[in-house]
């Protein structure tokens, strides 16, 4: 069992994590190709992606961690598209860093309302 203070650490760390990475998704979809900036956010992005994932394999908090890994994966796709990517793919990554707060707020009402199956399908078929 995980203390309780632990896991709250974990939880407040880990949602700072999820706010910058929002922030740097956003400024990387758009961001002028020829600043440079775009490997700058894409490791930023990697790094607390990963972060995530790890830290939440140690926890136990398996849902995180492969919700994590699906976006690690995500992103690499859009880095191979040049971060050109469709409206549907930009909403689902979109959606879910927004799934991994909601995760990590398990007293959330949204939390509720959140359809893991349905989100990894679409991650699923988004990968395929």
């Amino acid at each position: 069992m995980i203390p309780a203070q632990l896991l709250d650490k974990f939880r407040v760390l880990s949602l700072d994590r999820v706010t910058r990475i929002e922030t740097a998704w956003i400024r990387l979809l758009h961001v002028d190709g020829s600043t440079g900036e775009r490997p700058s956010l894409t490791r930023q992005i990697h790094r607390e992606l990963h972060t995530i994932k790890g830290d939440s394999a140690i926890i136990g908090e398996h849902a995180l961690q492969h919700l994590a890994q699906r976006l690690e994966d995500l992103l690499k796709l859009s880095e191979q598209q040049g971060f050109d990517v469709s409206p549907e793919l930009e909403e689902l990554i979109t959606t879910a860093i927004r799934a991994l707060a909601t995760l990590l707020r398990p007293d959330d009402h949204a939390s509720g309302e959140l359809d893991l199956p349905a989100l990894h399908a679409r991650l699923d078929r988004a990968l395929a």
